[in-house]
Protein backbone atom coordinates (compact mmCIF):
# COMPACT_ATOMS: atom_id res chain seq x y z
CA UNK A 1 0.00 0.00 0.00
CA UNK A 2 1.47 3.49 -0.74
CA UNK A 3 1.99 6.32 1.73
CA UNK A 4 -0.76 8.03 0.24
CA UNK A 5 -3.19 5.55 0.40
CA UNK A 6 -2.45 4.29 4.31
CA UNK A 7 -2.46 8.09 5.19
CA UNK A 8 -6.31 8.54 3.57
CA UNK A 9 -7.13 4.66 5.13
CA UNK A 10 -5.93 6.10 8.78
CA UNK A 11 -8.27 9.56 8.35
CA UNK A 12 -11.21 7.15 7.24
CA UNK A 13 -10.23 4.97 10.54
CA UNK A 14 -10.30 7.93 12.43
CA UNK A 15 -13.23 9.91 10.66
CA UNK A 16 -15.31 6.68 11.61
CA UNK A 17 -14.14 6.09 14.99
CA UNK A 18 -15.06 10.18 15.55
CA UNK A 19 -18.60 9.91 13.73
CA UNK A 20 -19.20 6.71 16.77
CA UNK A 21 -18.06 8.74 19.56
CA UNK A 22 -20.62 11.80 18.29
CA UNK A 23 -23.24 8.68 18.28
CA UNK A 24 -22.38 7.25 21.21
CA UNK A 25 -21.88 10.41 22.96
CA UNK A 26 -25.46 12.55 21.66
CA UNK A 27 -27.20 8.55 22.48
CA UNK A 28 -25.89 8.72 26.18
CA UNK A 29 -26.62 12.69 26.74
CA UNK A 30 -30.01 11.85 25.21
CA UNK A 31 -31.22 9.09 27.76
CA UNK A 32 -29.40 11.31 30.60
CA UNK A 33 -30.89 14.67 29.41
CA UNK A 34 -34.14 13.12 28.90
CA UNK A 35 -33.69 10.54 32.56
CA UNK A 36 -35.45 7.70 29.95
CA UNK A 37 -33.82 4.18 30.51
CA UNK A 38 -31.79 2.12 28.27
CA UNK A 39 -34.10 -0.75 26.89
CA UNK A 40 -32.07 -4.07 26.02
CA UNK A 41 -32.02 -2.97 22.11
CA UNK A 42 -31.06 0.60 23.02
CA UNK A 43 -27.96 -0.87 25.22
CA UNK A 44 -26.79 -3.31 23.07
CA UNK A 45 -26.82 -0.13 20.12
CA UNK A 46 -24.43 1.85 22.55
CA UNK A 47 -22.62 -1.21 23.24
CA UNK A 48 -21.77 -2.26 20.18
CA UNK A 49 -20.98 1.68 18.67
CA UNK A 50 -18.77 1.36 21.85
CA UNK A 51 -16.59 -1.74 20.57
CA UNK A 52 -16.75 -0.14 16.74
CA UNK A 53 -14.80 2.83 18.20
CA UNK A 54 -12.44 1.01 19.81
CA UNK A 55 -11.74 -1.22 17.28
CA UNK A 56 -11.26 1.72 15.07
CA UNK A 57 -8.51 3.54 17.11
CA UNK A 58 -7.30 0.55 17.91
CA UNK A 59 -6.68 -0.04 14.15
CA UNK A 60 -5.73 3.75 13.19
CA UNK A 61 -2.92 3.25 16.56
CA UNK A 62 -2.06 0.00 14.90
CA UNK A 63 -1.46 1.55 11.28
CA UNK A 64 0.33 4.16 12.58
CA UNK A 65 2.80 2.37 14.53
CA UNK A 66 3.27 -0.04 11.51
CA UNK A 67 3.75 3.02 8.98
CA UNK A 68 6.33 4.38 11.40
CA UNK A 69 8.02 1.32 11.51
CA UNK A 70 8.09 0.73 8.04
CA UNK A 71 9.54 4.18 7.47
CA UNK A 72 12.51 3.30 9.80
CA UNK A 73 13.05 0.18 8.27
CA UNK A 74 13.02 2.25 4.97
CA UNK A 75 15.55 4.93 6.37
CA UNK A 76 17.86 1.76 7.37
CA UNK A 77 18.20 -0.51 4.12
CA UNK A 78 18.47 3.08 2.10
CA UNK A 79 21.47 4.14 4.67
CA UNK A 80 22.72 0.51 3.98
CA UNK A 81 22.41 0.67 0.48
CA UNK A 82 23.95 4.03 -0.30
CA UNK A 83 27.35 2.54 1.91
CA UNK A 84 26.90 -0.75 -1.05
CA UNK A 85 26.72 1.27 -3.28
CA UNK A 86 29.50 3.57 -2.53
CA UNK A 87 31.91 0.46 -1.48
CA UNK A 88 31.06 -0.71 -5.33
CA UNK A 89 31.58 2.67 -6.90
CA UNK A 90 35.09 2.68 -5.05
CA UNK A 91 36.16 -0.07 -5.71
CA UNK A 92 35.09 -0.19 -9.23
CA UNK A 93 37.37 2.96 -9.66
CA UNK A 94 40.10 1.11 -7.91
CA UNK A 95 39.56 -1.55 -10.75
CA UNK A 96 39.37 1.18 -13.43
CA UNK A 97 42.54 2.59 -12.11
CA UNK A 98 44.38 -0.46 -11.65
CA UNK A 99 43.42 -1.54 -15.46
CA UNK A 100 44.45 1.83 -16.43
CA UNK A 101 41.10 2.29 -18.24
CA UNK A 102 40.37 5.84 -19.86
CA UNK A 103 37.62 8.02 -18.44
CA UNK A 104 35.51 6.97 -21.33
CA UNK A 105 36.64 3.09 -20.76
CA UNK A 106 35.35 3.07 -17.37
CA UNK A 107 32.01 4.63 -18.34
CA UNK A 108 31.26 2.24 -20.83
CA UNK A 109 32.10 -0.56 -18.27
CA UNK A 110 29.61 1.21 -15.64
CA UNK A 111 26.68 0.96 -18.44
CA UNK A 112 27.93 -2.90 -19.95
CA UNK A 113 27.29 -3.71 -16.30
CA UNK A 114 23.72 -2.12 -16.28
CA UNK A 115 23.35 -4.32 -18.65
CA UNK A 116 22.99 -1.51 -21.63
CA UNK A 117 23.35 -2.99 -24.99
CA UNK A 118 26.44 -1.48 -27.42
CA UNK A 119 23.58 0.26 -29.21
CA UNK A 120 21.86 1.72 -26.01
CA UNK A 121 25.69 2.90 -24.49
CA UNK A 122 26.51 4.26 -27.66
CA UNK A 123 23.26 6.06 -27.74
CA UNK A 124 24.04 7.04 -23.86
CA UNK A 125 27.11 8.55 -25.17
CA UNK A 126 26.89 10.01 -28.31
CA UNK A 127 29.07 8.13 -29.79
CA UNK A 128 29.24 5.69 -32.96
CA UNK A 129 28.40 2.21 -31.87
CA UNK A 130 31.34 1.21 -33.83
CA UNK A 131 33.54 3.23 -30.95
CA UNK A 132 30.98 1.57 -28.22
CA UNK A 133 32.96 -1.91 -29.39
CA UNK A 134 36.56 -0.79 -29.75
CA UNK A 135 36.04 0.02 -26.64
CA UNK A 136 34.48 -3.06 -25.09
CA UNK A 137 37.26 -4.25 -27.03
CA UNK A 138 39.99 -2.68 -25.12
CA UNK A 139 38.14 -2.98 -21.70
CA UNK A 140 37.68 -6.96 -22.12
CA UNK A 141 41.64 -6.89 -23.05
CA UNK A 142 42.89 -4.89 -20.22
CA UNK A 143 40.65 -7.45 -18.28
CA UNK A 144 41.79 -10.22 -19.85
CA UNK A 145 38.29 -11.71 -20.67
CA UNK A 146 36.61 -12.18 -24.08
CA UNK A 147 33.13 -11.67 -23.44
CA UNK A 148 30.68 -9.34 -21.01
CA UNK A 149 30.20 -12.57 -18.73
CA UNK A 150 33.60 -12.64 -18.11
CA UNK A 151 33.97 -9.10 -17.43
CA UNK A 152 30.94 -9.38 -15.14
CA UNK A 153 32.05 -12.43 -13.25
CA UNK A 154 35.55 -11.10 -12.46
CA UNK A 155 33.83 -8.06 -11.00
CA UNK A 156 31.22 -10.31 -9.10
CA UNK A 157 34.60 -11.94 -7.71
CA UNK A 158 35.92 -8.50 -6.57
CA UNK A 159 32.96 -7.41 -4.81
CA UNK A 160 32.98 -10.75 -2.85
CA UNK A 161 36.31 -10.21 -1.84
CA UNK A 162 35.73 -6.80 -0.48
CA UNK A 163 33.27 -8.04 1.57
CA UNK A 164 35.13 -10.92 2.81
Amino acid sequence: MKKTQRLVTQMILAAAALFFILDVTLDVSHHVTSLKAYDVNELLHTLMECFAVLGLLLATYQMHRDRHALESTLDTQTQQLSSVLSDVEERLNALASDKQLTTSEKDVMLLCLKGLSVEDIASARNVASSTVKVQLSSIYKKFGVKSRSELLAILLDEYKELNA
